[in-house]
């Protein structure tokens, strides 16, 4: 996983992730990777707990097999939303293991 700052760009977004999928080692030889862009004008602004939050959520993203895909808000066994990623946080917090499993 890359991570890299943006400047002026022109998104609504705090953060966004890109995935990197199989057909990147078929035509080039490089295995599935992810880049999350923090977007630093919106990014910057947020307070430390609400950038933990925002990475917590492009992370959940990926999927467990990391194969370059990327899972979408909404899918037949998870949800990606601030319910979740707070569960995740207090996780994270208490010590506990993720509840993402």
């Amino acid at each position: 996983i890359w991570c890299i700052r943006s400047f002026d760009a022109k998104t609504r977004a705090y953060a966004r992730i890109w995935g990197m999928s199989r057909l990147f080692k078929e035509v080039a030889g490089l295995e599935p990777n992810y880049i999350i862009e923090v977007i630093a004008q919106r990014f910057d602004k947020l307070d430390s707990r609400e950038k933990i939050k925002t990475l917590i959520h492009e992370l959940m993203h990926i999927p467990k097999t990391f194969s370059g895909a990327l899972l979408s808000h909404r899918g037949p066994h998870h949800e990606i939303n601030d319910r979740e990623v707070e569960k995740i946080l207090r996780n994270l917090n208490s010590g506990s293991p993720s509840s993402r499993g």
